[in-house]
């Protein structure tokens, strides 16, 4: 919406330039951007989990001490 703005506001400025003046041959031919290498998605990223074997965590209820309130 600014660009619009601006875009109005410059075509009706005292002196404005012919809008197809303004494109110059580096604009039609734009330089290609670099190709980004991202890895694979896949088990190499992914194999490493939670420990069940951690004296802190265990999912088992029966493991827990005590009486359940």
């Amino acid at each position: 919406m600014r660009r619009a703005i601006e875009w109005w506001c410059y075509l009706h400025s005292e002196n404005p330039v012919i809008p197809h003046l303004l494109i110059k041959p580096e604009h039609l031919n734009p330089q290609a951007k670099p190709q980004t290498r991202e890895p694979k998605p896949g088990p190499a990223l992914w194999d490493v989990s939670i420990n069940l074997t951690q004296t802190d965590y265990h999912p088992d209820i029966s493991i827990r001490k005590g009486t359940i309130r």
